[in-house]
């Protein structure tokens, strides 16, 4: 991920994540380049936790009002279930829908994020980009997956 504000070099963070679905939501683990764990978000219907090593549980209805509570600015959390399997979520506006000859989506924009879809395999596609605005920084993040079939379990 990187980020920038005006007038300012840009910051940049590494890490791996482990995406899981799960019988009735998911759950996102953050993890550190060396393979520690920061983060863990869980979603089911009931809500949504984070749990991070000596910090208390956090909850909320969902995992973008989660995120939005901590950083302050709206992280599309809820819709990156549908990102990593190729699929656009269409309970907000999405617009600029490209498609390749396949039917596959390859980009849109969505919830104030640019989102594109390319390296497609039997998953879905390996490497999804999200750009967007936050906080008055320039958000650039790129997801690339080294092991699509596990987003499947």
């Amino acid at each position: 991920m990187q980020a920038q504000s005006a007038n300012q070099p840009p910051d940049a963070l590494q890490g791996s994540f482990v995406w899981r679905k799960l019988v009735d939501g998911w759950q996102l683990d953050l993890n550190t380049p060396v393979g520690s764990t920061l983060a863990r978000v869980s979603v089911t219907p009931r809500g949504a936790l984070l749990e991070q090593p000596d910090a208390p549980t956090r909850g909320a209805a969902s995992a973008e009002e989660l995120l939005t509570t901590i950083f302050g600015a709206p992280v599309p959390l809820d819709a990156l279930q549908d990102w990593i399997d190729g699929r656009v979520r269409h309970d907000n506006e999405v617009t600029k829908l490209l498609r390749d000859s396949q039917g596959r989506v390859m980009s849109f924009e969505q919830a104030g994020w640019q989102v594109s879809f390319d390296r497609y395999g039997d998953d879905g596609p390996g490497r999804i980009r999200l750009k967007g605005r936050q906080l008055d920084q320039d958000i650039d993040l790129r997801l690339v997956f080294e092991q699509p079939a596990s987003r499947s379990e």
